[in-house]
């Protein structure tokens, strides 16, 4: 995945915050698709705002960005690994359900560089006494 698109708004009741992500998959069988996620950063209730700080956190650390957040662009178009699924909700419908896995996971590792591809060697001329095509034959 990589972040194509984000932003902070506020809660539709004005008594939170959360981040809006946009992100591409790009590499395998949903390449070119898009997820969405949003992390309730400041929110009424405690428990969903720690988890949401845990998984900006951990998005954090997979873009590479050490320290404070201070602009949502610092984690555009940086290649990470997640967790996705489908959840159903009775008030919304079918959702994503996206999970940031810790930043230690092998998984993470960047993919190895493509193995270079063998070419055939170049063909050789014969080693007989014969003339090559561009020598010009003498006359006799």
């Amino acid at each position: 995945m990589e972040i194509v698109e984000s932003d902070t708004r506020v809660s539709k009741t004005g008594s939170g915050e959360y981040v809006h992500l946009k992100m591409r998959v790009v590499d395998g069988p949903y390449e070119g698709r898009y997820l969405f996620d949003r992390l309730n950063y400041v929110n009424v209730n405690a428990q969903a705002q720690q988890i949401a700080q845990k998984s900006l956190k951990r998005l954090c650390r997979l873009c590479g960005v050490a320290g404070q957040l201070t602009n949502t662009e610092q984690l555009h178009f940086k290649r990470f690994h997640v967790s996705a699924r489908i959840r159903k909700d009775a008030g919304y419908g079918e959702q994503n359900a996206v999970s940031y896995p810790d930043a230690s996971d092998p998984k993470q590792a960047e993919p190895p560089a493509p193995a270079p591809v063998a070419r055939p060697a170049p063909a050789r001329p014969a080693t007989t006494g014969a003339p090559k095509p561009w020598q010009k034959a003498a006359k006799s």
